[in-house]
């Protein structure tokens, strides 16, 4: 949704991503409007992308993503897209998670936490194709000032 010329509506989606255990992803209804500066947004993805907001979940993710952060995605992620790595919110068995992607030499794919207190996983690609849906890739975060 474009608001004016300079500024630039995004939707916000009534989910949230579990950076912990796994929500179960209810609806992806549009809560509300995050708007922002063109310019600004554009430092983060490119003009076109498809881009939504949600609300970060647990701990898992400390200390890049609190609780309660607000994640701006941008959804035209590809395969190459995590192969380069990064933060990705991401379905395994029907839960939404935010977590940190790595995939290894030999297809298998690391799922980290950034707080030392979880373990990473490694699942294999026959796994990760039946069970496993990248839905985006996290671009910015920010919360409250802690």
């Amino acid at each position: 949704m474009t608001v004016g010329r300079n500024e630039v509506a995004i939707a916000r989606y009534s989910v949230q991503a579990s950076a912990g255990n796994g929500a179960v992803v209810l609806a992806e209804e549009v809560a509300d409007w995050f708007r922002v500066g063109r310019d600004w947004l554009e430092r983060y993805v490119p003009r076109g992308a498809r881009t939504g907001v949600i609300e970060a979940r647990g701990d898992s993710m400390e200390p890049t993503i609190s609780d309660g952060d607000i994640l701006l995605l941008n959804f035209d992620v590809n395969r190459q897209d995590v192969a380069n790595g990064g933060v990705f919110v991401i379905t395994i068995d029907g839960n939404l998670f935010v977590k940190r992607l790595q995939i290894m030499l030999d297809g298998s794919i690391m799922i980290r936490s950034d707080n030392d207190r979880y373990e990473p996983e490694r699942v294999d690609r026959e796994y990760a194709d039946e069970k496993m849906l990248v839905h985006a890739r996290v671009v910015w975060s920010g919360g409250p000032l802690r």
